[in-house]
């Protein structure tokens, strides 16, 4: 397969000038097209197979004849090296992720929101089928010259993303989960037009507060008992609360496309550049004699620190008091913490955490001799509770991302941070066996290596040339989970550009070879399994190549590689 690179001509008509993003089914290039003269943006898929090809053929024949000022419809739709591609007119002011975290005009929110809503309104009415977009997010909303928002990348159904990730390289992704609403993490996942809206009010939230809500767990968050975050005051309650609406849990309390236009519409009509209000001036409080008050008390004071002073022969209670103005900073930051804390604040619950133990052992010390030294019980509770909260949503999210959503190396991730604010038994029982399914560890890369034993003839990420390779060697870059060294066998497949598997008398059923490894703890971890080929060069054929790693029947991680 032809490398994709600039000053490339695609499909003898196309010069690639410039690569403008990756995604997990494709590549997007600005391009020149020589036959009208003009520079388009092309959108070039992964390789696929006869009936995927077939497949991405009807869905283009779905999105065919839609017109409308705010999708960008792709003109042109061919094959290339078994790779679909779609040509569209190149929009020069990028995609509204440039605009996250960078907007102060609100003005340019409310045209955003009436743009996209207004160009999903109209893939909504659709018919015999309204067509849901599934993958609104900033990336896929283009700028063109006239500062007009497109949706892009619409009319791919959920089975076409399904054959793709099969296909591809990354068939053990998850996807835009941020994005994803509620419904999407349910006993039955399909899509509906609310789905879209739901993924706007994610990408309205993003763009205004340059995060993602829910720390990018998506809906997940909001069936485990999060809270629907708010926009800080610089921004209009009527902004706030169309973010709010569209982030619904229910489908049904989500304004349709239509209802947002209308609102976006009413609120860009009504906006005048209007004058700097003025502020009304603050009225100065009068100013109380405190200082004579403290003074009064300081002196009244005196005495009785002297006594204290003179009268004290306790270390441990001068020690104490010594400690007091320490103890009341940390008993002062951790109820700010538990405050701020949520499901998904659990910084703040784990700072928390981490100076409550120190309150607990000052307490232990100091109780005996000051009164004062008493306040961890109250913390505690309040704490406890906050982080069983979060623990379960985290759990839970956990499980959603493990079972449903199918992304093992998110559900790791998501069990550590809810075993990282509680040690619940049960909880580590599931991440531990989950663990154990995938072989204690996240494969990250698989690079190559040309050679004969001890001998290299190309090292790890030189181009590989089928007239020299001998043996054909894998290393595997991985974090590894257990807690101390574990020794798995790994099974591979090495499949040929034909798709043929290959195989030798010392395969085992089903595999090219098989490897007993140590998986060790840490991360990005190497280990190399053993080489494939002949002692002659001969054994290998330019093309594409694929190597899957399996683990008891499960495929860990897939890569596929070109031999020239």
């Amino acid at each position: 397969m032809t490398e994709l690179k600039q000053g490339l001509k695609f499909s003898d008509r196309y010069i690639l000038k410039e690569s403008k993003g990756s995604g997990s089914f494709g590549e997007v290039w600005l391009a020149h097209d020589e036959f009208l003269g003009i520079d388009v943006a092309i959108k070039i898929y992964i390789s696929l197979d006869v009936r995927g090809i077939d497949e991405f053929k009807q869905e283009y024949r779905t999105a065919y004849g839609l017109n409308h000022e705010n999708l960008l419809i792709a003109t042109h739709f061919d094959v290339w090296e078994q790779r679909p591609y779609l040509v569209m007119k190149y929009c020069p002011n990028g995609s509204a992720a440039n605009m996250v975290g960078n907007v102060s005009n609100e003005r340019v929110i409310w045209q955003f929101i009436h743009d996209v809503a207004t160009g999903l309104a109209y893939l909504h009415k659709q018919e015999p089928e309204p067509i849901v977009h599934q993958d609104i997010k900033p990336d896929n909303i283009l700028i063109d010259e006239n500062n007009n928002f497109l949706i892009t990348d619409f009319g791919i159904s959920k089975k076409i993303r399904s054959t793709m990730r099969k296909q591809s390289g990354r068939a053990i992704t998850a996807g835009a989960t941020s994005y994803m609403g509620p419904e999407r993490f349910t006993k039955d996942p399909a899509p509906v037009k609310a789905s879209d809206i739901w993924s706007l009010g994610v990408t309205i939230y993003e763009i205004v507060t340059g995060d993602l809500p829910f720390c990018g767990m998506g809906g997940s968050m909001l069936l485990n008992g999060a809270e629907i975050p708010e926009l800080d005051r610089r921004w209009s309650r009527e902004l706030n609360h169309l973010m709010r609406v569209c982030l619904a849990k229910e489908t049904w309390d989500r304004p349709t496309a239509q209802k947002i236009v209308e609102i976006a519409k009413a609120k860009l009509e009504g906006r005048k550049d209007p004058k700097p209000t003025k502020k009304s001036e603050v009225q100065k409080k009068k100013k109380y004699p405190i200082r004579n008050i403290l003074l009064v008390l300081l002196i009244l004071l005196i005495p009785c620190v002297i006594s204290i002073i003179q009268n004290s022969k306790d270390p441990l209670k001068e020690e104490a008091e010594a400690h007091w103005s320490n103890y009341s900073a940390k008993l002062d930051s951790c109820q700010t913490y538990i405050s701020s804390g949520s499901n998904t604040d659990t910084e703040s619950l784990l700072k928390a955490k981490k100076i409550l133990s120190s309150i607990q052992e000052m307490e232990i010390k100091y109780s005996s001799k000051m009164s004062g030294y008493s306040n961890y019980s109250s913390l505690s509770k309040m704490l406890d509770d906050k982080i069983d909260a979060a623990h379960n949503a985290w759990s839970k999210a956990a499980d959603a991302q493990y079972k449903k959503v199918k992304d093992f190396p998110k559900a790791v991730e998501f069990y550590q941070l809810a075993l990282k604010l509680k040690n619940d038994p049960t909880t580590k029982r599931t991440y531990n066996s989950m663990v154990n399914e995938y072989g204690n560890m996240i494969i990250k890369d698989i690079e190559f290596q040309n050679g004969n034993g001890d001998i290299t003839i190309d090292e790890y990420g030189k181009t590989l040339y089928a007239s020299k390779i001998q043996y054909l060697y894998a290393r595997i870059k991985y974090d590894g989970l257990p807690e101390q060294d574990n020794k798995i066998k790994l099974s591979w497949k090495l499949i040929y550009p034909s798709g043929v598997l290959s195989k030798g008398t010392s395969s085992p059923s089903g595999y090219t070879f098989e490897d007993e490894i140590t998986v060790r703890p840490g991360k990005n971890n190497l280990v190399t399994l053993s080489g494939w080929g002949n002692e002659t060069a001969g054994a290998y054929n330019s093309g594409t190549h694929r190597l899957e790693i399996w683990y008891k029947g499960k495929m860990l991680f897939s890569k596929s590689f070109k031999i020239n």
